[in-house]
């Protein structure tokens, strides 16, 4: 007597399987949508704060530690110091009327992966210390969707 051999997949059972499975990557595939957008998300945020920091720099050529210590004025009085001009909020880009700062970088090193970022500063006046400066600086962008 033969015996059969039944060891070979039914029609059914590799229409379940391949239904299995797509659905198993279709869900994947919105996870990992996800988690791009997430990534670009950080990516445009180091950015802005790595232009944050581009942008602090050139205050640090009127700060001199002297100051700080001596009390004594070796810094503010330079021509054109901008810790010396306070409560004036200033831009890093000329949309809505802005004017350009001379502090700001230029815009060829602010549009960064196709997106531009703009920069506003504010100095303020330590409350107890006349010669500490506080700056305020906000750094905005617009994401693509």
């Amino acid at each position: 007597m033969l015996m059969k051999n039944n060891r070979a997949f039914t029609i059914l059972e590799i229409v379940i399987a391949s239904i299995i499975i797509a659905i198993t990557v279709i869900g994947l595939s919105g996870i990992f949508a996800a988690g791009k957008k997430y990534i670009s998300h950080a990516r445009y945020r180091m950015v802005g704060g790595q232009l944050g920091q581009l942008f602090m720099n050139p205050f640090q050529n009127y700060v001199s530690q002297n100051e700080l210590i001596n009390g004594a004025d070796n810094g503010w009085n330079r021509p054109n110091n901008p810790l010396t001009q306070q409560a004036v909020a200033r831009y890093c880009d000329s949309v809505g009327g802005h004017i350009q700062q001379p502090f700001c970088p230029p815009l060829a090193d602010r549009i960064m992966g196709g997106v531009e970022y703009s920069a506003k500063y504010e100095v303020m006046n330590h409350p107890s210390t006349a010669n500490i400066r506080k700056i305020i600086t906000t750094i905005t962008w617009n994401e693509p969707q």
